[in-house]
């Protein structure tokens, strides 16, 4: 599975970052702290997930997950958020989770396994 974060740096991504070299179902991942690099990521080779982090104001994530989901309607997209305020809006586009901090191993490995299949 190869998998792209958007997401700037912070305690969230290390874990995830370590739980995801450690999962022998992922291949390829890469972190993108610019929206438009992520979105050239996606164009150039397309991931199967995606994790999204909620909140920034620095990244525009829902016209970035909008323009991202026209490129391609079949990369799975998760949230990540401190907050429980963006829930509609992640539903509204179509995510297939929503991770809200502090993100623990067990519920990031079964939402993993989960989309894995």
């Amino acid at each position: 599975m190869k998998v792209y974060i958007l997401d700037a740096e912070g305690a969230t991504l290390d874990k995830m970052l370590l739980w995801l070299f450690d999962n022998s179902m992922v291949k390829v991942i890469a972190v993108f702290e610019k929206p438009d690099e992520f979105l050239e990521g996606i164009k150039k080779e397309p991931p199967d997930l995606v994790f999204v982090r909620l909140g920034n104001d620095e990244i525009p994530w829902l016209k970035t997950v909008r323009i991202m989901v026209a490129l391609n309607q079949n990369i799975r997209v998760v949230f990540i958020s401190d907050e429980p305020d963006y829930v509609l809006d992640a539903c509204e586009i179509g995510s297939y989770g929503y991770l809200l901090c502090p993100v623990t191993k067990d519920k990031f490995d079964k939402l993993l396994y989960m989309l894995s299949r």
